[in-house]
């Protein structure tokens, strides 16, 4: 199921990248670049939605600059897929 979405290379390294977190300093932790699939990536791209002013209203009734969408699982198959993963 994870190699829908993964980039291969971050299964074939598993055992890599339990080293660098087990190593890293001062606290465990590891970067994984290009974590996702490109396909998957795309799809979360496509999917993205667009400022809207009604998202972006504080709890003041103000209009911010940052929209909130409160259940990313609906906004599209992709953040469904990615919200079920985390």
């Amino acid at each position: 199921m994870l190699n829908q979405w993964l980039n291969p290379s971050v299964l074939d390294n598993l055992s890599q990248l339990e080293k660098n977190f087990q190593s890293a300093k001062p606290f465990g932790h590891v970067v994984i670049d290009d974590f996702f699939n490109n396909d998957f990536c795309d799809s979360l791209l496509e999917q993205f939605p667009d400022f809207k002013d009604k998202d972006a209203v504080d709890e003041n009734k103000t209009l911010g600059k940052k929209a909130v969408v409160q259940t990313v699982s609906q906004i599209g198959p992709a953040y469904k897929k990615l919200d079920q993963l985390v």
